[in-house]
Order: C-alpha cells, then sequence, then structure tokens
C-alpha cells in the first residue's frame, strides 16, 4: 500500500530589494531620483532593471535600478520594478511595487460673478468653479460663507460649494 504526502517546497530569489521604494507622491514638474537597487546572494551575477507603468517623464536605468525624471502629467500609477540576473540557464528575478502619485497644476476657471442670495431666484442653487488639473487630494482656501460642505463631483470633475465665499487658491490636502 502507498501512501502519499504533499509537499511545498518555496524557493527563494536570490535576488532581492535591497531598501524597496515607498509609495510616492510628486507634482507635476519635479525632478525625480528614487531608488530601487537589488542584490544578489550568487556571486559575480549582474542585475538589470526593468519598470513598468512609470509616470510620464520618468525612466529606469537598466544597470543601477534608480528612477529619475521630469514628471510631466498628473495621475496615479502602479510602478513594477523588476530585477533580474545573469544566471545561467534559470534567471531569477524578483519584483517591488511603487504607488505614485503625481498632482497638477490647479487653475480655476472663471466662471463669472456668482451671486445667488437667500430667498432670491436663484435660492439653493450652487456656484460651480471648474478646477483644472486638481485631484479629490486639493482642498480649497476659501473666505466667506459656506452653507454646506464642499463636495468633489468625481464625474466631471469639479468641487461643487454651496456656499457665498471668495476662492484666495488651491493647496494639497494633508
Amino acid at each position: 500500500m502507498f501512501f502519499g504526502t504533499n509537499l511545498t517546497w518555496n524557493v527563494n530569489s536570490p535576488v532581492q530589494f535591497t531598501n524597496p521604494p515607498a509609495a510616492q507622491s510628486n507634482n507635476t514638474g519635479d525632478a525625480v531620483s528614487v531608488s530601487a537597487a537589488a542584490t544578489d546572494a550568487l556571486s559575480g551575477k549582474t542585475i538589470s532593471y526593468t519598470a513598468t507603468s512609470l509616470p510620464a517623464g520618468a525612466s529606469i536605468n537598466s544597470s543601477t535600478g534608480a528612477i529619475t525624471g521630469t514628471l510631466s502629467d498628473a495621475g496615479f500609477w502602479q510602478t513594477v520594478v523588476t530585477a533580474t540576473d545573469n544566471s545561467s540557464p534559470t534567471h531569477y528575478t524578483n519584483t517591488t511595487e511603487i504607488d505614485w502619485t503625481v498632482n497638477g497644476a490647479i487653475a480655476v476657471t472663471d466662471q463669472g460673478d456668482q451671486v445667488n442670495q437667500i430667498g432670491g431666484e436663484n435660492k439653493g442653487n450652487a456656484a460651480l468653479f471648474a478646477i483644472k488639473g486638481c485631484k479629490k487630494s486639493c482642498v480649497p482656501i476659501l473666505f466667506g460663507t459656506i452653507v454646506a460642505a464642499p463636495a468633489f463631483d468625481f464625474r466631471v470633475p469639479i468641487w461643487v460649494f454651496p456656499a457665498i465665499f471668495l476662492i484666495f487658491g488651491m493647496k494639497a490636502a494633508a
């Protein structure tokens, strides 16, 4: 009679990132330099690097793993860096992920005068201000009386302010 058993065999790659990069948050126009260096436990092996989904304007040095450049587009990227050694016949690899947010320049589009008086014909209407390049992490700097909490409409995207106020500018949320 034969009795079997299950065997799980985990093989750890000799390629390991020395200090995996943390999540990144930058603005368009920022010059960046992020290290994604790895080591190889097998002596004499050379490591090469590739990356997918880097922010626009950034590139990876295939020999050092350094990610550098000047960021040009706002958005969110989930970058995957792969380090591969030159072992033969099997190449060992390892990957690390970087969540990368690039905030864009903020510009408030003039919507003309917004006047809503209590009891007037526009009662309850919200003053709309289109804010270009602003993601949900932007916060308005206001002066005046807000009659309800501002809301961000993700479909447009615009901020909706049911208020009587002046906008002084925008800043990134902390």
